[in-house]
């Protein structure tokens, strides 16, 4: 009996975003904060399916699958906690950087906006201020600002610049209110306390980053020391000097994977350095078998 197939049905295979919007919610619980943060940047429907408020429990179901994740921050939302978390991408300037965030200001900043953006705000705050001149929604001593203003035992702690704006705006406004600076006072205990939990596991974060990198290393300088055996160099000649092995290091422990159209660029320099090691040693005969 032939098989007749439905009309409307196509054999070509559907794609993520053609399928109905419960099965991909379905999937989407089965995703971490990051995966479905990058999704969500792949699409404009996926981003206006994911980013509305009732899907903010499809967020909660992804952080319960990473291990150790705290709950979000009572005053971000979910998608911007993913994205504080999970993406490298400066949270002012949008630049790629990799800095961690920082789990005070709850901001991910590149070194350029760290420098910039960032304000010391010892002056206005500690329990050695006879008054509260200044309370800051929060501030950090996290990430420390380098350069000029920020040497010579400069030791915070900073916010944001725009923090420090509005931080000055609520005294002014509701400087002689009843109450607003303990409740000032109360809420910044809260976020310290919600940014104790965050630093623990950004610094997990730091750790599986460090061992990813070490790892991809590792793996990139033995294909390389095959690649070399494969050309014909000895092992002997392989093992560089001290001063040698740093130029190696240089070019090798980039943490990227080792392709074909990077290891014709590595093959040149790191053969440069190999026969200048192979002139130091003795006893190693040279191209023409002279010794």
């Amino acid at each position: 009996m032939a098989l007749v197939r439905p009309l409307g049905c196509s054999h070509e295979p559907q794609t993520f975003i053609g399928l109905p919007p419960e099965i991909i919610i379905e999937i989407a619980t089965f995703l971490t904060p990051g995966d479905l943060i990058t999704l969500c940047r792949t699409n404009k429907s996926l981003r206006k399916m994911f980013f509305r408020k009732p899907a903010a429990a499809i967020w909660r179901i992804s952080r319960s699958n990473v291990p150790g994740l705290p709950p979000c921050p009572a005053e971000m939302d979910e998608p911007a906690y993913a994205a504080l978390l999970f993406t490298p991408f400066c949270s002012l300037c949008g630049t790629k950087t990799g800095l961690p965030p920082d789990p005070y200001i709850r901001v991910r900043l590149c070194v350029f906006c760290r420098d910039t953006r960032m304000r010391d705000v010892s002056k206005y705050v500690g329990d050695d201020k006879p008054e509260p001149v200044y309370i800051p929604t929060s501030c950090s001593k996290f990430l420390r600002p380098r350069g000029r203003g920020y040497v010579d035992g400069s030791r915070g702690p900073y916010c944001l610049r725009e923090g420090l704006e509005a931080g000055r705006a609520m005294r002014d406004v509701m400087n002689g209110t009843e109450g607003w600076v303990e409740q000032a006072k109360e809420h910044l205990c809260t976020v310290n306390e919600e940014a104790i939990q965050l630093k623990a596991f950004i610094r997990t974060l730091d750790i599986s980053d460090v061992t990813w990198r070490e790892a991809m290393i590792k793996s990139k300088r033995e294909s390389i020391r095959n690649k070399l055996r494969v050309l014909g160099w000895e092992r002997q000649e392989i093992e560089l000097s001290d001063d040698l092995k740093r130029q190696w290091d240089r070019i090798v422990d980039v943490p990227t994977p080792l392709t074909e159209r990077n290891w014709a660029y590595l093959e040149v320099k790191l053969v440069s350095l190999i026969t200048v090691n192979r002139s130091q040693i003795p006893n190693v005969p040279d191209e023409s078998g002279n010794v």
